[in-house]
């Protein structure tokens, strides 16, 4: 609780300590670095006192302090170590479709897509450098990048695995150039490579510090999140949107039962809305015929009068929102609607507004 409530006050303390607000060359500095100091700082704390005191790794794990060394096997020990006649089918399919599953695969999902959102509502263009820092993020390429790193770490004896949130940090420390990039990459391959235990070096309290305070960032951005999203007016009186009642209810959720089945009722309530906003909303925002709209393509006087003669054939509709099998009886019947003129003969349709 100390380490978490430090991360969160202590870069606070920083700007105050060095007086940002008076000096503020010193702010910008304060801002990249404070947030990693106080991370790492009581984590040099801690191996201070213990290196002064002659306490081993041994004790530490012995009183609990530490994950047990288990060793590492190295990316290749799983298949050096273990045959295929080793392997049990029935408690491999019993895992494949086990609870355990799903929410490990929904995890990493959702971290990844959260990750993402996380970077780009942070950072909305690229870099400096970028060459092309306005386009937008494709998030199936980030969810494939992760899916394939995750079958390869299983392939080696890893785990799952999706965005990490210390991006973010790298991205406000200056982090994208090349160079830095390849650094992370070398640390992680070097680690990935040689099996070096560092989980077991690294002290419980401290990833519960980490953890809590991911967990209260989150949670305070879910209840908070009300001042950013839509509110609808129904007879006279506002109300929050629906999806902030999708996010609390996780949340409550998640207190009082497992962690899968919150997230099984936010994708069911996610549906649920989905489904009710697309059926209340009508696909055909308008519709209008050949004479009254056209293309801004530049045509001769002589098709022009063509369309001003024969536009009454055409009928033009431009769709709006998300389409599916729910709004399929409501277009159904626009289109029908706006073909029961006799003249009618061709029908365009414009997905221009479909996301």
């Amino acid at each position: 609780l100390g380490h978490a409530v430090f991360i969160r006050r202590g870069p606070r303390m920083f700007h105050v300590c060095l007086r940002t607000d008076r000096y503020p060359s010193r702010k910008e500095a304060v801002k990249q670095y404070a947030g990693l100091v106080c991370q790492l700082l009581p984590l040099i704390i801690f191996y201070g006192v213990v290196a002064l005191y002659g306490v081993t790794m041994e004790m530490l794990e012995e009183h609990g302090w530490v994950y047990p060394n288990n060793g590492s096997i190295g990316p290749m020990g799983l298949w050096t170590t273990y045959s295929p006649a080793d392997v049990d089918l029935n408690i491999v399919t019993n895992l494949l479709f086990s609870q355990d599953i799903v929410a490990l695969v929904a995890m990493a999902i959702l971290c990844t897509m959260l990750g993402a959102l996380a970077i780009t509502g942070r950072f909305p263009k690229g870099p400096d450098g970028d060459p092309a820092p306005d386009d937008p993020l494709d998030f199936n390429a980030e969810l494939t990048t992760v899916g394939a790193a995750s079958i390869f770490l299983g392939l080696t004896g890893g785990n799952l695995i999706f965005h990490k949130f210390s991006v973010i940090q790298l991205r406000e420390d200056g982090g994208t150039h090349r160079i830095a990039v390849l650094t992370v990459a070398s640390v992680a391959g070097s680690l990935f490579l040689f099996g070096f235990p560092i989980g077991s070096y690294v002290p419980k309290w401290f990833l519960g510090g980490l953890f809590m305070n991911t967990g209260w960032s989150f949670l305070k951005k879910t209840l908070l999140s009300y001042r950013y999203l839509a509110m609808f007016t129904w007879r006279g009186v506002r109300f929050i949107s629906p999806q902030y009642g999708i996010s609390t209810c996780c949340v409550v959720t998640a207190l009082f039962y497992s962690p899968t089945t919150a997230i099984m009722v936010g994708m069911l309530l996610s549906i649920v809305l989905f489904l009710l906003d697309g059926m209340s909303t009508s696909p055909v925002s308008n519709v209008v015929d050949g004479k009254h709209v056209v293309s801004r393509t530049k045509r001769p006087w002589w098709e022009m009068s063509t369309l001003g003669k024969e536009g009454d054939r055409i009928r033009l509709l431009y769709l709006q929102g998300q389409l599916f099998f729910g709004s399929t009886l409501r277009l159904t019947a626009n289109l029908e609607a706006a073909a029961a003129y006799d003249r009618i003969q061709f029908m365009i349709l414009s997905f221009a507004r479909v996301p």
